[in-house]
């Protein structure tokens, strides 16, 4: 994060220009600014130049108290001239880094012969004002006159600090320096242990990223100020003077290394994190020009990406990012701060500034790099909350996937042993029509026999329809086809209906049956519903309490429960139902009871289907049950009265057939199905005629008209091979008077569309399949107006 920390101090990114060597300046604070008048340097490339030589040699200017010398193979002199200072003035030469090789001063004598000082690393007039502090050495400054020194240096190091200062002033700021240091290692010591321990704890990986920064900025700091030296390894000093610009480039990779990753969490565009993970290959280049022998090289090499790497860190102020707002915005003031600084103390504007600067940029250093870490941490911290966070959402939502998972293998399973039970089912009562119709067909069995087999083969055809039914209006049910149509209809006719089917049954199987229908209900009168679905419902109730009666009795109980709504009670005396079994009662393939073999046989299907159905007509349905008590089933549901306007008026009771005399036009193209019909129709007192076609219809619609003998009502199949229902209904309507009768469809289609197509091209109603003698006539007594002779 920090880029700045990866630089050399002071200038370091400025190559010196031929020989004299030119300087740029950075400062470090003095008492008296005015103390030196000049500072000069000078290369020695011959490696043998004395000071008298030296004396008369040309000196470059240095503006500052900092010269770039970059990395030099030859001695650098120096030159400093000095005003005349009070009496009991006590200056100090100080030279920086702390781990210059050889450095030696020349200052005259009082007989003015120039008198050496040797103040390198292994020399004994080296002298520490304080721990981390260069050498020093005091100067003899005259008070009547300027005083000139001279300074030889070998050193391989980029940047040398000659500075003039006061004793104390040296000693506050080095102790100043101690002080920040030591508190800046504390806490990176600290943010590293915390940043391990973290990592431990969550296993992400920024933790572990931060943690390199740490150390790096740490290693960098310590061997770029030599405290690293003073604190750590103060006999190694000449080793460590050579570790600063391999440390920088590490310091570089790490901070290249952390952007990249905080921009890959930010979720940054790809250029902008391509940008990062490109940086991370610059200081492999400067590691390598450094072993290749070319420090300067080198530095230049690391200095400039740092620059680069500053500029870079801007992108993240501008572009968008999808992280979390707060810490973006911290983040965003870090890199903005950070990059401010390397400009401001790294740029190629460093020689305009004055003097005095050393200790804000160390200051501001340290102050950077802690923030930095606390950024990163920051994010990490962040980064491993959302991540838990995430992996306790993923882990709820596992534990909802497995349990949809448990629902849909039992759903499953359920199926599966529905279709292996319904095939049962299927089959038992087809084997039944199939052996019957054989024995029936024999001619070795007397009429009452054959009367008994043939009474079986209809009870069985009859349950294998219902089977099929239940499993066609589920699978309509599951697929949102199935549809509700409503019509006008007599509550009398339907309750009516129902006394005279199940009469005959309990009768056989020995028990009481009864229909009790309120007075209030019963002036009711016409009301309007789907009536088909209502008896569709209703008989399952029945069946369901005739099926698991053994004996007693079942009632059947409608009364008005609310305004325009009536409640279907069905009561019985069976066996009851525990709370389980309640529970799952209406489910889908649910049946009472552990044995699905059982003697009361059924598919499981019918009390889902009228519960879907119910809820499709705006009721609803339930179930109250004592066990061993008897049950009772009910049905509630919005039955307003029917349009008076519209409401058929009732019909005489008759005995007579609702067939007896009417002309039916069948058309149907399966020869067995229509000659059925034809016969079934026929034996009612109908005058039935059959054709096989669309083509065929119309004929025998159109000649009928012509004689004046129409038909009453024609039964249509909607599947004709060559032309469908559908299409002849269509041209049925277009013959004008001829063709207003009544048509009926006949279709074993369970698809709703496929239906209100029939209804909107002009059919009356639907049959569907197999055609039942009382459904026949419950559609010619609505439709077809035979007044009784």
């Amino acid at each position: 994060m920090l880029v700045a920390a990866c630089c050399m101090p002071a200038a370091a990114q400025q190559a010196p220009v031929g020989s004299p060597v030119e300087t740029a300046s950075t400062a470090a604070p003095e008492a008296s600014p005015d103390v030196v008048v000049e500072r000069g340097m000078w290369v020695d490339v011959s490696d043998r130049v004395t000071i008298d030589e030296a004396e008369h040699q040309t000196f470059s200017p240095v503006k500052g108290v900092n010269a770039f010398v970059g990395y030099p193979k030859h001695p650098v002199w120096f030159k400093l001239r000095l005003k005349p200072t009070s009496a009991g003035s006590d200056h100090w030469l100080w030279l920086w880094p702390a781990f210059i090789e050889s450095a030696v001063l020349f200052q005259k004598d009082a007989q003015g012969v120039w008198r050496p000082t040797p103040l390198g690393l292994n020399d004994d007039h080296r002298v520490k004002l304080a721990p981390n502090l260069g050498p020093a050495f005091p100067l003899q400054l005259q008070q009547d006159r300027a005083t000139t020194v001279y300074l030889r240096l070998q050193a391989n190091v980029a940047t040398v600090k000659l500075a003039v200062v006061p004793l104390g002033r040296a000693m506050a700021t080095e102790l100043g320096f101690s002080i920040i240091y030591s508190t800046y290692l504390g806490l990176v010591i600290l943010a590293i242990s915390v940043s391990l321990l973290a990592y431990m704890i969550t296993r992400q990986t920024l933790w572990l990223t931060t943690a390199a920064y740490d150390f790096a900025a740490i290693v960098h700091v310590s061997l770029t100020s030599g405290l690293a030296a003073a604190y750590f390894a103060p006999g190694a000093e000449h080793l460590l003077s050579g570790l600063h610009v391999p440390s920088g480039a590490l310091l570089l990779f790490a901070v290249a290394n952390l952007m990249a990753h905080i921009a890959l969490i930010l979720q940054a565009p790809p250029w902008v994190q391509h940008g990062y993970r490109l940086s991370r290959v610059v200081p492999l280049v400067g590691l390598l020009l450094y072993l290749m022998n070319l420090p300067q090289m080198a530095m230049i090499v690391v200095t400039t990406a740092a620059v680069g790497l500053s500029m870079w860190s801007f992108t993240l102020l501008v572009c968008s990012t999808q992280f979390d707002r707060f810490t973006v915005r911290i983040l965003r003031a870090q890199i903005a701060a950070s990059a401010t600084y390397t400009l401001f103390f790294l740029g190629p504007w460093a020689s305009l500034r004055p003097e005095g600067f050393d200790f804000l940029y160390f200051a501001a250093m340290i102050p950077l790099n802690l923030n930095a870490m606390a950024m990163a941490m920051l994010i990490a911290f962040r980064m491993s909350l959302i991540e838990a966070r995430g992996k306790a959402r993923l882990k709820q939502e596992a534990l909802a996937l497995e349990r949809d998972r448990a629902a849909a293998v039992a759903q499953a399973q359920a199926k599966s042993d529905f279709l292996a039970y319904i095939s049962h089912e299927i089959r038992t009562p087809l084997n039944v029509v199939v052996g019957l119709a054989e024995l029936a067909n024999s001619h070795q069995i007397s009429p009452d026999e054959r009367k008994q087999y043939l009474d079986m083969l209809v009870e069985s055809a009859g349950s294998l329809t219902l089977v099929v039914s239940d499993v066609l209006d589920m699978s309509k049910m599951e697929a949102g086809k199935l549809a509700i149509e409503p019509v006008d209809f007599s509550l009398a006719d339907l309750t009516t209906s129902l006394q005279t089917t199940y009469a005959a049954l309990a009768q056989r199987q020995g028990l009481s049956f009864s229909v009790e229908v309120q007075g209030e209900v019963e002036a009711a009168g016409m009301v309007r519903g789907d009536s088909l679905r209502i008896l569709q419902i209703l008989n399952n109730y029945l069946s369901n309490a005739f099926k698991f009666t053994a004996a007693g009795s079942v009632r059947l109980v409608v009364r008005r429960s609310g305004e325009q709504r009536l409640r279907f009670e069905v009561h019985d005396t069976g066996r009851g139902l525990t709370a389980p079994e309640q529970a799952r009662l209406f489910q889908a393939y649910a049946q009472a009871g552990e044995d699905k073999f059982t003697k009361a046989r059924g598919t499981g299907l019918g009390l889902a289907i009228s519960r879907d159905l119910a809820h499709l007509m705006g009721g609803d349905v339930g179930v109250s049950s004592l066990h061993g008590q008897g049950s009772c089933f009910w049905l509630e549901l919005p039955l307003p009265p029917a349009d008076r306007a519209t409401a058929a008026p009732p019909r005489p009771v008759t005995n007579r057939s609702a067939f007896e005399g009417s002309r039916i036009l069948i058309v149907e193209d399966d020869d067995r199905s229509r000659q059925v019909l034809v016969d079934l129709l026929a034996r009612q007192g109908a005058t039935p005629v059959g054709v096989s076609d669309g083509d065929a219809a119309l004929q025998a619609i159109r000649g009928a008209f012509e004689r004046g003998q129409p038909f009453d009502i024609v039964f249509l199949d909607i599947h004709l091979r060559h032309k469908d229902g559908i299409a002849v209904v269509r041209e049925v309507r277009a013959l004008g008077p001829a063709g207003q009768l009544p048509v009926v469809a006949l279709t074993g289609s369970v698809i709703s569309d496929e239906l209100h197509a029939a209804q909107r091209a002009g059919m009356n109603d639907i049959v569907s399949k197999p055609v039942r003698l009382a459904r026949l006539q419950e559609v010619m007594r609505r439709l077809v107006a035979k007044p009784p002779p």
